[in-house]
């Protein structure tokens, strides 16, 4: 009897072990989870472009799973989401890199198997270029409906910036997509941080021990280079809605029963665009001219022997017309006669009479099109 016993518990004990590997690709203690991966897998994202270990140097993931009794994931709610950014991003694209962690993550989980009912689960996610989880191809027809609304127009529109739109796609078991909606926009890159990146090329550092690997320059747009920015993400958060309308209905049945992200790249990096600067129609040295003279007649200025320079912007409108913008008098010595603060703005004051009285300029151009410009030009004062 003991030994009927002993046999039945034996073969009890063995098949509880063989479900329990089979079942389960993690470790699993007290129905917790823990998954290590790097930041190589972007598991469920479509993208050419997407590089986690670009935004972070660190996460971690936690979750609560609900399964079935095969193992599924039915349920997957993140609670929490701590990372440490590499710091050299916007804070907008920064907030859609992390919704696209999460959701690579529920992708992760998903293709996990899990105690039935209610599971625990954390994702530790590591930098490294380990290989990326194999992503689902796009059918001809969906890739036909992207192409079609990326337009050498929207191009053009975005120029001088690479960026991204992101879809998420839920799709069922028959591989069909039955809905959509907007995660948020990536920009990859902008001329200005190119021409940023390109002014530190020089930079030497000095440091007492080890060396520097990197320097990371973090996006400080301009008011003018953010309006550029917003306006590109508007366009891009636009398309991407309108592609994912169109998508709904489609199949992608390389990916069924997933929810799947689809990355809208607008390249304006690049576009061959026939643009001008604004001309003043006698020349930039006349328009110095106008200027000295204008300096030198006036009285609180040419008695009190100035020595510097000045940076004078002007708007020049659509128009042709010329207005003051604004101007930083530089004064490196003078004889004395009136205060430096009465001197500066006395030449403001100078400096804005002689913008009103200017002739029309010829206005830049942009893509054929005449568009507002600042102009900049410098006088030395002797």
């Amino acid at each position: 009897m003991r030994t009927t016993n002993y046999k039945l518990a034996t073969t009890f004990f063995l098949l509880f072990i063989a479900l329990t590997a089979n079942a389960q690709k993690i470790t699993v203690t007290n129905r917790e989870g823990t998954i290590e991966t790097t930041f190589g897998n972007t598991k469920g994202i479509y993208s050419d472009e997407l590089d986690f270990n670009e935004f972070f140097t660190g996460a971690t993931i936690t979750a609560k799973v609900k399964a079935n009794k095969e193992g599924e994931a039915t349920r997957i709610n993140i609670t929490k989401c701590k990372v440490s950014s590499v710091g050299n991003s916007d804070e907008k694209s920064l907030n859609t890199a992390k919704k696209l962690l999460k959701e690579s993550c529920r992708n992760i989980i998903a293709g996990e198997k899990w105690n039935r009912d209610k599971n625990s689960c954390r994702i530790i996610h590591k930098a490294g270029k380990t290989q990326k989880a194999e992503k689902p191809k796009i059918s001809k027809e969906i890739q036909s409906i992207i192409d079609a609304h990326i337009t050498d127009e929207k191009r053009r529109e975005i120029y001088g910036i690479n960026g991204s739109a992101f879809i998420n796609a839920k799709i069922d078991h028959e591989g069909k997509i039955y809905d959509t909606g907007y995660i948020g926009c990536i920009i990859w890159d902008t001329r200005w941080q190119t021409a940023r990146r390109n002014n530190i090329n020089s930079l030497h550092i000095a440091v007492r021990s080890s060396s520097i690997t990197s320097i990371r320059l973090r996006p400080d747009y301009s008011s003018t280079e953010y309006k550029t920015v917003e306006n590109a993400r508007k366009l891009l958060k636009n398309t991407a809605k309108s592609i994912g309308k169109e998508l709904k209905g489609k199949y992608f049945p390389t990916a069924s029963k997933e929810n799947i992200c689809i990355e809208v790249n607008i390249n304006g990096y690049d576009v061959d665009i026939e643009q001008s600067e604004p001309e003043y129609p006698d020349g930039y040295k006349a328009l110095k001219n106008i200027y000295v003279e204008e300096l030198k007649n006036d009285r609180t200025i040419s008695r009190n022997n100035i020595k510097g320079h000045i940076d004078i912007y002007l708007k020049i409108k659509k128009s042709g017309k010329a207005i003051f913008y604004s101007a930083n008098p530089e004064i490196s010595s003078t004889n004395g006669k009136n205060s430096e603060r009465k001197i500066q703005k006395e030449i403001i004051d100078c400096l804005k009479k002689t913008t009103k009285k200017m002739p029309r300029w010829t206005p830049a151009t942009f893509d054929g099109k005449e568009i507002e410009k600042i102009a900049r030009l410098r006088i030395e004062l002797n």
